[in-house]
């Protein structure tokens, strides 16, 4: 048959038949035929089109069927031959429902499917199986359309009871380019019907998933990326009431490690599963308030840290998280956030562990200056070494351990040795989380650092530039964080050392107060024995950021060595009266101003200073230009030696 139609008593108005076909071919049996009886063993619908609609007026096109009767079964006498058809193709038929009272509408095509169909007393049973094309299918306009312009190959198998307006799905499948999506449940077709749906996929590619869902949704997907398949189960349990939202359940993990991406944060090599319900309080309504997301486990990178742990996200308009997570690794895995040429870990492990309860928009939110969600974790550090080039440093038998909440950090434990000197700390930080997040911050450390001996000569060498290896690019994540940290801590030490050592300076039972911050150093109450005396005094080094740096020395000296005073200072960098020439003890009081270079030397040009000195027990005094002095002044007096008990 060719050019075939349907339409109903009102085309005249709406020009729109409810079928049409360019051909239909059946396959008929004729003995059966001849007997007055109709048996269909085939039939193909090739080019067609079936529109269903529903006026403004309430006027519907379905009104032309009368299959139905007023009890709802479907009698044998008045059964269409067309419902017990096995064998039935649709080649290019195309399905279009408009239901203009509820804004509703759904467009598919029958590329190429086979049909069958029967009738069991009322229960109508269909199986549809090959390819399709979805135009969409629209639930609610101001949300968009599902299945928009997505073909699929389909092996659907439902059934439908007239009498209840119950349709059933039994288990089914819709195969699309990258993903194959499972279904099976009922839905009740009448007004406030019921329905209960579930959805399955073992590989669900995330970027086509965002293709199926109305736009809504798929804003709402945008904010996570995720590069491989997942698994994922969805049940809905609801009813068809206008505003009413379904009972929703998913259950979702990776299949292999994956590239995730939410917002603006990343992990690699991520796998995860989890869960999702829109109901915690089954007496609430079913919304974003009522919802929680339980990542069960996750383990993965960020960045280049290993991380694990579990995650549970509930209130989701202003979303509130419970996370725990745990980093292990060794200390060279951080050479890849390091500038290597730089920065290098060279042994040892780190291991962290934190809780977080809280907002979740206290640490994305830039503007919090405070946190006030629960947050506790703790690091340790074991058998850790590195060498840090721009100052020479060199950190052995790094062992550690921190403790850390929301307002500080807790140096519980910290011992190594600094470039051969073993150092103990002890202390708190403060304000850490502002320094994170907040780039005007600055964090408060303050330390009480204990060493049996320190020679500071091994800390304070001149530094060497070094020559950037060609074409090397590094990763500077991790140095620029502690070039950052360099620059916005405010230090605070208490000092103490049974012995200190500088070049040619050695002292005893060290203790002193250091100041130090990006722009000064200052060393307060400093206390220690040297040159067989005692010295306390101040000292203050300004504009650490620049090449001239001014120092300020206050010093207070009683009963030391003169001979080994000079020594210990280098003569003062003077040569006009040094430490050879010199016996006694000195006691005094002084003020001393000068300029340092980029070496920590002093500019001699710049010294300037204010002396109240006592000499005792005699000096030697050996200088050549008084020598000279006996030819003009004080002739025939040996002034080789000058002794007194006091000057």
């Amino acid at each position: 048959m060719n050019d075939v139609y349907l339409r109903g008593n009102s085309y005249s108005l709406y020009k729109r038949d409810f079928f049409k076909a360019d051909k239909i071919i059946l396959d008929v049996g004729v003995f059966q035929l001849l007997r007055d009886r109709i048996t269909v063993h085939s039939l193909a619908v090739q080019d067609a089109d079936v529109t269903i609609f529903k006026t403004k007026s309430g006027y519907t096109n379905l009104s032309i069927f009368r299959l139905v009767n007023q009890r709802g079964n479907l009698p044998h006498e008045t059964r269409s031959f067309l419902l017990d058809i096995d064998n039935v193709v649709f080649r290019d038929v195309s399905f279009n429902f408009t239901d203009s009272v509820k804004s509703k509408s759904y467009q598919f095509r029958f590329v190429k499917t086979k049909h069958e169909v029967s009738v069991i007393d009322s229960l109508l049973t269909m199986k549809i199986n090959g390819s399709m094309y979805f135009d969409g299918l629209l639930f609610n306009s101001a949300k968009g359309k599902f299945l928009a312009d997505r073909a699929a190959s389909v092996a659907l198998h439902f059934d439908f009871q007239p009498a209840k307006h119950l349709w059933t799905i039994h288990p089914s499948a819709l195969e699309f380019e990258k993903s194959k999506l499972d279904l099976k449940g009922a839905i009740t077709l009448s007004p406030g019907g019921e329905f209960d749906l579930a959805f399955a996929s073992k590989n669900l590619d995330v970027e086509e998933a965002k293709t199926l869902v109305d736009f809504h949704l798929a804003n709402q997907l945008r904010k996570y990326r995720v590069s491989k398949p997942v698994n994922i189960q969805v049940h809905l349990k609801g009813q068809a009431v206008p505003g009413s939202k379904p009972r929703v359940a998913v259950q979702f993990s990776s299949t292999a490690e994956s590239d995730v991406a939410i917002k603006q944060v990343s992990f690699s090599n991520l796998n995860f599963s989890g869960t999702f319900i829109n109901h915690v309080n089954e007496n609430l309504l079913y919304d974003g308030q009522n919802s929680r997301v339980t990542i069960k486990s996750f383990n993965g990178r960020y960045g280049h840290l290993p991380v694990s742990g579990k995650l549970t996200i509930t209130e989701l308009r202003d979303p509130k998280i419970d996370l725990s997570l745990v980093t292990k690794m060794s200390l060279q895995e951080l050479n890849n956030m390091a500038d290597r040429q730089h920065l290098i870990f060279d042994n040892g492990t780190l291991q962290t562990q934190l809780s977080y309860k809280g907002h979740l928009k206290e640490y994305l939110n830039p503007a919090n200056k405070t946190l006030n969600g629960v947050l506790n974790g703790t690091t340790k550090i074991i058998n850790g070494s590195f060498h840090y080039s721009p100052g020479r440093v060199k950190v052995k038998n790094l062992n550690a351990n921190f403790r850390f909440d929301r307002k500080k950090l807790t140096v519980e434990k910290l011992q190594f040795s600094l470039n051969e000197n073993p150092v103990s700390v002890q202390g708190e930080v403060q304000d850490l989380i502002p320094f994170f997040v907040l780039p005007e911050s600055r964090t408060k450390v303050n330390l009480k650092l204990n060493s049996p001996g320190f020679n500071l000569s091994s800390v304070l060498t001149p530094q060497r530039k070094q020559a950037r290896t060609k074409g090397y690019q590094p990763d500077r994540t991790l140095s620029a964080l502690v070039d950052q940290l360099i620059k916005k801590v405010d230090l605070d030490v208490q000092v103490k050392a049974k012995s200190l050592t500088y070049k040619n300076f050695k002292a005893r039972n060290v203790s002193a107060r250091m100041l130090l911050n990006h722009e000064s150093l200052q060393a307060k109450r400093v206390e220690m024995e040297t040159a067989g005396g005692y010295l306390e005094g101040n000292l203050s080094i300004e504009h650490l950021d620049q090449s001239n740096r001014p120092l300020d020395v206050s010093l207070e000296v009683n009963q030391a060595d003169i001979t080994q005073f000079f020594n210990g200072f280098d003569n003062f960098n003077q040569n006009t009266i040094q430490a050879n020439n010199l016996q006694g003890k000195l006691s005094l009081k002084a003020s001393f101003s000068a300029v340092l270079d980029e070496e920590l030397k002093v500019l001699a040009p710049t010294m300037q200073g204010r002396i109240s000195s006592l000499i005792s027990e005699g000096i030697h005094y050996q200088l050549e230009r008084l020598k000279e002095m006996r030819y003009f002044l004080l002739i025939k007096r040996k002034l080789s030696e000058i002794s007194f008990d006091d000057l």
